[in-house]
């Protein structure tokens, strides 16, 4: 309130200021004995006497706005305090010198009086008058102006804080959708893996008890991020090399990856569990359909403030019945719902034939660097 009452005195300041200059100097050509002073301390009473009750109006305003639900209660209570108003503001200008023009004594009058042989007097007459005069003035060219301000001010905040509300709703929303999906991955991968080792159980022990091995650390990268969504290119595809690697030993010598990554893209951010559910659907779909001479590309280059990813396969290609799954099945569709979810239109993922045979994996998201690249990552062929 404290901040009402400050600018409510500025504000009435300027008017009266304001009000008797433009008093004085219309006064000027018609030959009006007043000075500016004179001027100027007619309008501060009448100005300064609306001091008082302007935090009341404003504060009534905003107490409870007016709303479709509460308007036969806000209304009247908003025109009592109009009345109410209008009175204090009476009230307190009869008490200046300046409280009523008497055009027959040619002179203004206050409502009371002071003398030493009378003593103190109160005039009815002026304050009668002033009842009859005024109030109109009051009503219209200064209290509605203040509530409408009061009403607006409340109407504005009201927005922001739905639109505070909705926005930290719709960040709950994200986040937990966001960990449902990422929830639904790290078991699709797991499950998945786990078929891999339980193939070799029967025709090669060793190798899966390699694979065991190399899935625990799989797994302890998978927890190592369980609390965060994003991390950094570097890190996802260290958690990429790692079933890669798995899936290496299943495939053995039918199976080569080949990695074109650009320094500057090592320390951008990118979701979690991003590129494995597309390397594992490339290997599922492509490389598994081959006898041999299997390849999966995986590169990562910028382009202004966009990040480029792409896995690529030499597989049968989006031509053959056995991809049609892949278009659909979880590991895409979670992937492309948590790019939605945390990019919006700023992000493509394109699924489209590649240069020759097989199939590749676009994806397109804002560049965001994280950490700085530690060291670098020239384009090899691993096999």
């Amino acid at each position: 309130m404290t901040l009402v009452w400050t600018i409510s005195l500025g504000v009435w300041t300027c008017i009266a200021l304001a009000l008797g200059t433009t008093q004085y100097l219309s006064g000027i050509p018609m030959g009006a004995s007043h000075t500016l002073v004179s001027a100027w301390t007619m309008q501060f009473c009448d100005c300064l006497a609306y001091l008082p009750v302007t935090p009341f109006a404003y504060w009534l305003a905003r107490r409870d706005p007016v709303q479709r639900e509460n308007w036969p209660r806000r209304v009247p209570l908003l025109m009592a305090g109009a009345l109410m108003f209008t009175l204090g503001h009476l009230l307190l200008r009869g008490l200046t010198p300046y409280g009523d023009w008497n055009p027959s004594l040619g002179r203004w009058e206050s409502a009371v009086e002071w003398s030493g042989t009378l003593g103190f007097r109160i005039h009815p007459r002026v304050y009668a008058h002033m009842l009859i005069v005024n109030p109109i003035q009051d009503l219209i060219f200064v209290y509605v102006p203040i509530v409408s301000l009061g009403l607006a001010v409340a109407y504005h905040q009201t927005f922001r804080q739905n639109e505070l509300r909705k926005s930290q709703l719709e960040s709950h929303l994200a986040s937990a959708r966001l960990a449902a999906l990422k929830s639904q991955l790290r078991p699709h991968f797991l499950f998945n893996t786990l078929h891999s080792i339980s193939a070799l159980m029967f025709t090669d022990v060793s190798a899966a008890d390699q694979m065991m091995t190399l899935l625990s650390d799989l797994l302890r990268l998978s927890l190592r991020n369980d609390g965060s969504q994003v991390t950094t290119l570097r890190e996802e595809l260290q958690f990429v090399d790692a079933y890669l690697q798995i899936e290496s030993i299943r495939f053995e010598s039918r199976l080569t990856i080949r990695r074109n990554i650009a320094p500057d893209t090592l320390s951008a951010l990118v979701p979690h569990l991003l590129l494995q559910p597309l390397v594992e659907n490339a290997v599922r779909h492509g490389v598994a359909a081959l006898e041999s001479g299997g390849l999966i590309a995986i590169s990562a280059t910028r382009e202004g403030q966009t990040l480029l990813l792409r896995v690529t396969d030499n597989g049968p290609g989006l031509k053959s019945s056995t991809l049609q799954p892949a278009q659909s099945g979880l590991g895409l569709s979670a992937t492309r719902e948590r790019l939605r979810t945390l990019y919006g239109d700023a992000q493509q993922m394109e699924i489209r034939p590649a240069g020759g045979a097989g199939t590749e994996v676009l994806l397109r998201i804002p560049l965001t660097l994280g950490d700085a690249p530690s060291h670098t990552m020239p384009a090899a062929d691993v096999k």
